[in-house]
């Protein structure tokens, strides 16, 4: 199966690119910095490019019959952030033109009906991660 992954070097990318390998799948990692994944490029397809700009998605997706999505932020961001919409955006304006069998994303918890919960591990979420949930909400959707 041709898989590619968008974030494929973060610390989940790593994990999952590792693990499509051990499977036999072949991977394409959509990244923004190649040199983060030197001790692959003899086993995947790398391209550099931007996960938010649907001509960067477009070619990574090219030929994938599954895109995964696991682009994060830092767990204490200091500012906003669509990062997560946009990407999906991007992914499914891409797939118009080639329409991946599947679309895999990498969510949080405490999106959607957990975030109204009263437990206090959603309170702190909420105090650090209020916007990231937001848009993680906006993702899904």
């Amino acid at each position: 199966m041709n898989i590619t992954i968008i974030g494929a070097s973060g610390r989940t990318g790593k994990q999952l690119l590792e693990q499509t390998l051990a499977r036999g799948h072949q991977v394409t990692a959509l990244v923004r910095s190649p040199e983060k994944l030197v001790e692959f490029e003899k086993l995947i397809q790398i391209v550099s490019g931007s996960a938010i700009v649907v001509e960067d998605v477009s070619r990574a997706i090219e030929h994938a019959d599954i895109v995964i999505h696991c682009v994060s932020v830092p767990f204490l961001h200091r500012k906003p952030t669509d990062l997560f919409s946009r990407v999906t955006s991007a992914v499914i304006a891409a797939r118009a033109s080639h329409p991946a069998q599947r679309y895999i994303v990498m969510s949080s918890f405490g999106t959607h009906h957990g975030r109204a919960l009263p437990r206090p591990a959603n309170w702190a979420y909420e105090m650090a991660l209020g916007d990231v949930a937001d848009d993680k909400e906006k993702e899904e959707a």
